[in-house]
């Protein structure tokens, strides 16, 4: 895990994460092995992402110590598709 973030910016993740799980999201981590699948809703239909070994790791060693590891991720992922 990374250092803490700034708290307004810890904050805003955590609203999204939230938020995302709320409308459907869903997400799996797998430290052990490691693996991220994540799962959500879109205007198509069902959109799905699965990373594992050094793509899952270096979005996991990324995950600030102050935010929820699942609603960091969502938040990195959305932020990547933009």
């Amino acid at each position: 895990m990374a250092k803490a973030i700034d708290s307004k910016v810890a904050a805003e993740i955590e609203v999204f994460g939230k938020k995302a799980i709320m409308e459907g999201a869903q997400i799996t981590i797998n430290y052990a092995l490691p693996s991220i699948a994540i799962s959500w809703l879109t205007k198509d239909g069902v959109a799905e992402v699965f990373m594992q070994g050094e793509d899952a790791i270096s979005i996991i060693d990324e995950i600030p110590v102050n935010v929820n590891d699942k609603h960091y991720i969502l938040w990195y992922i959305e932020g990547a598709r933009l």
